[in-house]
C-alpha cells in the first residue's frame, strides 16, 4: 500500500510488458500495451572484477516516469549495475543506453546535470554544515541562488531535517541518508538513481520519501531505486528481481505477485529462487524483450521440463561520440571553496599545517649547525702547571707550553680539563668523558727553540734561564694531541679550535717575544685575508638551512594534499563529484588553487622564521629565493597529487612518502656536498632530482649574494618545473583513468 493508503503496486503500466521467464509449468501471457519511450536500456550487459563476473548477460528497460524498484540480495549486481548506467564502469559486453545516450557522454548530462545520484553510502562533506551540502552542490549544477534557496526550504521541510546550520558530523545516520537523498533531487534531475536511499530511515519519512518518489514520477522523473525492504517496492510502477547478476522477472509488482498466487513480493522472490535451483537450463538467459530482440520463443519439452530462448539480434547500434568539455570556472570555484571549508572547520590543525614549516625551520635554528661550545678536552701540561700568570705580560720563552694554553682558553668550542697524568687522561678518552688529550712535555719550549734559534740565541736563552743539561734534549719533542674519533663531526671542530689556537699562540710568543728572540723572530706561516666569495664567519647552520626549507615546504605540501585526496576518493565524495559533471581538470586545479594558498603561507611563515627571528643573513635578492621556496612546494603538492593516484589509502600514499624523504635528502646534498660523491655520474643523475638544483640555486642567493645570473637559480626552476609537469600530467591521466 502507498503512504497514503493507497496501492500503487495494482496500476497497470503504460508500457507494453515482456515476458516473465518464470520457471513453471505454464507461462503467463503477456499483456499489450501502449508503448512509450525508453528511459534506460540495458542489453546482454556483462561485467566482471578481475576473474568474478558480476553482470551476466543481463538486460532490462526503464521507461520514461517510471518508478523502478531493483531487489536482489547483498552482492548480486544491484551497485555494478547502477555504476554502468551512470558511466561509472565499463561493460566487458553488450549495450546501455540512458535517454538515447551512452553513459560517460557529458553532452546529454550523464555526468552533469541530467542524473541525480544518491550513492549507498553517505558520500558527504562531515565538515559542511546543511546549507553548505546544499550550496556545494548546488554550485556544481549552476544553480541561482534564489532556486536553490527554495529547493533547500522545500527539501529541509519534507525530510524532516534539522537547521541548516547544523553539522553533517553532528546529523544521526537516518539523517545522513535523508540530506544525501535531498542532494540527489536539488537540481531537479530527469532520472533519479537512488541506491539503498531508505536504509535507516524512519517509517514515517520512508512514506514521505515514497510519496514524493511517486508525485516525482507522474511529473515524467525517471526513478531507479534498490533497497533492502522488499515489501516497499509495492509502490513501484515495476520491479526487477536480480540474483547472480542476472533478472529473474521484471514485471510490476501487482502482476508478480498474482503470477506467482503470493501475497508479498517477498514471498515471490523466494518463489523465483527455488524455482531456478530446481529447474534444469540447456541455454538460458534471464533477460527480459528489449528493443534487439526480435522474436522470443518458448518450448517445453516433457523430458526436462527445460526452457530455451533463442533471440535473434539486430545490428547493434553505433556509440555516439564522446563531446570535449572545457573546464568550468564556477566548478573549479566550488571545489575551491569546498577544500578551504574542510580545512577551515578544524582550526588548530590548520594552523598547525601553516605554522609547521616554520616550527621546522625554528628546530633547525636552535638546534642544528651551531658550533659546539665547552667541549672536555684532557690537558696534559708536563712543563709548567702555569700556576702563575706572568708570563701573560712579558715573554717568558722557557714556557711556551703555557702560551698554548692560553690561546686554547681563549676557544669558545673546547673547555680544557687539567690532568697530572697521562695514563688518567688516556682512560677517561677511552670512557668519553673527555673528548680528547692534549700532551704538553716537559721540554717543548726548549725543543722548539733549539730548532727555530741560531746557536748564539739559542745559548742566549739557556743562559738567560738558567736551562741545564740542554743538550739531552732532542729537537723533536712536540705537543701529541690524542681525539675520540667516534664523533668525527665534534673532532672536526676540536681540530678547527686547535688550529685556530695554534694561530694565536704564534702570533702572541712572536709579539711578546721579538726582544728576548732577536728582531727577526717571526713564528708566522700563512696569512688569512677576507674571503673573496661568501662571509668569514658562516657557519654550517646558514649552509644547511636552504636543503631543510626545500625539504619541509616540499614534504608538508606532498603529505597534506595526498591524505585529502584521498580520503575524498575512499569515502566516495570525489565519486559523486564526478557524477555530477565535474571534469578531472577541475578537481586537480582546485586543489592546485587552495594548497598553493596554503603553501604560500607556510613559505611566508618559514622565511619570516630564518630571516627576521633568527636573522640569518640572505646576501642575494630574497625574491627569487621565495620563487625557488615556492616551485619546491608546488613540486612536492604535484608528487602528493601522484602518490594519492596510486595509493589507495592514506597509510601507502605515507609509506611511499617516507621512503622518498630519506633518499631525497642523503641525495640531493642537503645535508652533505655533493662533491663529496665518490663518482662524477652519480653527480650528475642527483642533479636532476627535485631538490639538488634549487637548494643549491637557494645557497647561491643565500650565501654568494648571486641572483637569477646564476646557473642553479635558473636550473633549479626549471628542474622543478619538469618535475611538476610529469607528475601534474600523471595525475591527470590515472584520475581521468579512475574516474572514467
Amino acid at each position: 500500500m502507498g503512504p497514503m493508503g493507497q496501492s500503487y503496486g495494482s496500476r497497470e503500466p503504460p508500457w507494453p510488458q515482456s515476458p516473465v521467464l518464470s520457471i513453471s509449468n505454464q507461462l503467463a501471457p503477456v499483456k499489450k500495451a501502449t508503448k512509450m519511450a525508453e528511459a534506460v536500456i540495458v542489453e546482454k550487459a556483462v561485467a566482471s572484477y578481475g576473474k568474478t563476473r558480476i553482470l551476466d548477460g543481463l538486460s532490462m528497460r526503464v521507461e520514461q516516469g517510471a518508478v523502478y524498484a531493483l531487489l536482489g540480495p547483498s552482492g548480486c549486481g544491484k551497485t555494478t549495475l547502477l555504476a554502468c548506467i551512470l558511466g561509472r564502469k565499463s561493460l566487458e559486453s553488450g549495450d546501455i543506453s540512458v535517454f538515447g545516450g551512452t553513459p560517460g557522454d557529458r553532452s546529454i548530462g550523464l555526468p552533469g546535470p541530467l542524473v541525480g545520484f544518491m550513492p549507498q553510502d553517505i558520500c558527504l562533506y562531515q565538515e559542511f554544515t546543511i546549507k553548505e551540502t546544499f550550496q556545494y552542490f548546488g554550485r556544481l549544477q549552476k544553480m541561482k541562488m534564489e532556486s536553490l534557496e527554495k529547493k533547500q526550504i522545500a527539501l529541509l521541510d519534507m525530510l524532516d531535517l534539522p537547521e541548516e546550520s547544523r553539522r553533517v558530523a553532528d546529523l544521526s545516520g537516518g539523517q545522513k541518508r535523508r540530506l544525501s537523498f535531498a542532494v540527489s533531487l536539488i537540481h531537479n534531475p530527469k532520472i533519479l538513481i537512488l541506491d539503498e536511499p531508505t536504509v535507516g530511515v524512519d517509517p514515517l519519512v520512508r512514506a514521505r520519501i515514497w510519496s514524493h518518489l511517486q508525485s516525482l514520477s507522474l511529473s515524467g522523473v525517471t526513478i531507479i531505486i534498490t533497497t533492502h525492504y522488499v515489501e516497499e517496492a509495492r509502490d513501484a510502477t515495476t520491479v526487477g528481481i536480480m540474483r547472480e547478476g542476472r533478472l529473474l522477472a521484471q514485471e510490476p509488482p501487482g502482476i508478480l505477485m498474482q503470477r506467482h498466487q503470493a501475497q508479498t513480493l517477498e514471498k515471490v522472490f523466494l518463489n523465483l529462487c527455488q524455482e531456478i535451483e530446481h529447474a534444469q537450463f540447456d541455454e538460458v538467459k534471464m533477460s527480459t524483450k528489449t528493443h534487439s530482440l526480435e522474436s522470443v520463443s518458448v518450448s517445453q519439452h516433457e523430458s526436462d521440463k527445460s526452457v530455451n530462448i533463442n533471440l535473434i539480434n539486430k545490428n547493434p547500434k553505433s556509440k555516439p561520440k564522446m563531446s570535449v568539455t572545457l573546464p568550468s570556472i564556477s566548478n573549479i570555484v566550488a571545489l575551491f571553496l569546498k577544500n578551504w571549508i574542510t580545512m577551515k572547520r578544524n582550526l588548530l590543525l590548520l594552523l598547525f599545517v601553516f605554522f609547521l614549516p616554520g616550527i621546522v625551520l625554528l628546530i633547525n635554528s636552535v638546534t642544528i649547525g651551531l658550533s659546539p661550545r665547552n667541549l672536555p678536552l684532557a690537558l696534559v701540561n708536563l712543563e709548567s702547571d702555569c700556576s702563575d700568570d706572568f708570563y701573560v705580560t712579558r715573554c717568558e720563552a722557557n714556557l711556551l707550553g703555557c702560551y698554548f694554553q692560553q690561546s686554547l682558553n681563549k676557544s669558545e668550542t673546547v673547555n680544557l680539563i687539567p690532568y697530572s697524568s697521562v695514563s688518567d687522561a688516556i682512560r677517561d678518552t677511552e670512557n668519553a668523558v673527555v673528548r680528547g688529550k692534549i700532551e704538553i712535555p716537559g721540554n717543548f719550549s726548549v725543543s722548539f727553540l733549539k730548532r727555530l734559534l741560531n746557536d748564539w740565541r739559542y745559548n742566549q736563552f739557556i743562559y738567560y734561564y738558567g736551562i741545564e743539561d740542554d743538550d739531552l734534549v732532542g729537537k723533536f719533542e712536540k705537543v701529541s694531541i690524542s681525539l675520540d674519533m667516534s664523533d668525527p663531526q665534534l673532532a672536526l671542530f676540536i681540530t678547527k679550535a686547535i688550529t685556530k689556537s695554534l694561530d694565536d699562540f704564534i702570533g702572541d710568543v712572536s709579539a711578546l717575544c721579538k726582544e728576548d728572540l732577536g728582531d727577526g723572530i717571526d713564528l708566522s706561516m700563512i696569512t688569512i685575508t677576507d674571503p673573496i666569495l661568501g662571509d668569514e664567519d658562516t657557519d654550517f647552520q646558514e649552509f644547511i638551512t636552504p636543503g631543510i626549507i626545500a625539504l619541509a615546504i616540499f614534504f608538508l605540501a606532498m603529505a597534506l594534499t595526498s591524505e585529502s585526496f584521498i580520503a575524498e576518493r575512499s569515502q566516495g565524495l570525489l565519486e559523486r563529484s564526478w557524477i555530477t559533471g565535474v571534469l578531472p581538470v577541475e578537481i586537480l586545479s582546485s586543489y592546485i588553487l587552495s594548497q598553493f594558498l596554503v603553501m604560500a603561507i607556510q613559505a611566508a611563515i618559514t622565511l619570516i622564521t630564518v630571516f627576521l627571528i633568527f636573522q640569518l643573513p640572505c646576501r642575494g635578492p630574497v625574491t627569487w629565493f621565495v620563487v625557488l621556496t615556492l616551485f619546491q612546494g608546488l613540486a612536492g603538492m604535484s608528487f602528493g597529487f601522484f602518490l594519492s593516484t596510486i595509493c589507495n589509502t592514506s597509510m601507502d600514499a605515507m609509506k611511499l612518502s617516507i621512503g622518498s624523504c630519506f633518499p631525497h635528502m642523503l641525495l640531493c646534498g642537503i645535508i652533505w656536498p655533493l662533491d663529496g660523491m665518490p663518482h662524477p655520474w652519480i653527480r650528475s643523475v642527483v642533479w636532476y632530482l627535485p631538490h639538488t638544483a634549487s637548494v643549491q640555486g637557494m645557497r647561491d642567493i643565500m650565501l654568494r649574494g648571486w641572483g637569477v645570473e646564476s646557473s642553479s637559480v635558473l636550473q633549479g626552476m626549471g628542474i622543478s618545473s619538469g618535475w611538476i609537469i610529469v607528475f601534474l600530467f600523471l595525475s591527470w591521466m590515472l584520475v581521468k583513468n579512475k574516474l572514467q
